[in-house]
């Protein structure tokens, strides 16, 4: 499967910057079909190639921009591609509609049936890209907020999931699951007091965001404090810039397969 890298901090910093892109680089060896990322400003950057593969000043050009135009988070994915080529950069991730940008892991098994029942008319050959789409079929409803549209879109979905997403009129920040995909975030206070929240589908990318000092014979710490947390299956959370939290703002009942599954319709 692919990976989901994330920072979020106050006024972020070249240091969480750089966490972030390590993160990413180290995902892409081995999720190396193609990389992307966006801010909390809604600027996205694709590239159908791992980003430790990108020249010099390619790198130097991103990580300009992304000082640039990034305040309070980024959200990174790692494409480790199955359906749709990712030497198209419309097949990679962020997918982005008029109302969401997001970030998927694992495999939606019914992308197509979906696609057909709800007479879904876009160009991405991805199976993630149903994702936004659904959602916005959701909001387009009466008197469904975005809280509502992601329970009735992560209801619809069957296969595996792990999913970032930015709601773009609001400026909120989405994390939801289910049991078949992992993800952990970290909060971290630095010895200067800085507070950084970080993310990622994998723990090893976290615990090295920031050195261990060697004091004789033990690895000592950098960090001040260093707290860690694996999202539950069924809950969407909010990932608030206040306090730098995930708070609980509703729940969903994912699809489980049974003997008579088969026997239902895909949607």
């Amino acid at each position: 499967m692919c990976e989901i890298q994330f920072v979020m901090s106050h006024n972020i910093n070249d240091e969480e910057i750089g966490n972030f892109l390590d993160m990413l680089t180290e995902g892409s060896y081995s999720n190396s079909d193609a990389t992307g990322l966006c801010t909390d400003n809604g600027t996205k950057w694709k590239f159908p190639n791992a980003i430790h593969r990108l020249k010099d000043k390619k790198t130097d050009h991103l990580l300009r921009d992304i000082r640039m135009n990034t305040n309070k988070f980024l959200i990174g994915h790692n494409r480790l591609a199955t359906t749709g080529d990712e030497k198209f950069n419309k097949n990679n991730h962020p997918f982005e509609t008029p109302n969401i940008m997001l970030v998927h892991n694992g495999i939606i098994s019914n992308h197509m049936s979906l696609k057909g029942d709800f007479s879904l008319d876009y160009k991405e050959e991805t199976d993630s890209a149903i994702v936004p789409y659904l959602l916005e079929t959701y909001l387009s409803l009466p008197d469904t907020d975005i809280v509502s549209a992601i329970k009735e879109t992560a209801e619809s979905l069957q296969g595996s999931y792990s999913i970032l997403l930015l709601h773009k009129p609001s400026g909120r920040t989405f994390y939801f699951k289910n049991s078949s995909t992992s993800f952990s975030f970290m909060k971290t206070i630095t010895k200067s007091g800085k507070a950084s929240l970080y993310g990622s589908t994998k723990d090893q990318n976290l615990l090295n965001c920031y050195d261990w000092e060697k004091d004789g014979m033990f690895n000592v710490d950098t960090l001040r404090k260093r707290a860690f947390a694996e999202p539950d299956s069924g809950i969407i959370y909010e990932i608030t810039e206040k306090g730098l939290n995930l708070d609980e703002v509703g729940k969903f009942t994912p699809f489980t397969y049974t003997t008579t599954s088969a026997l239902r319709p895909a949607y």
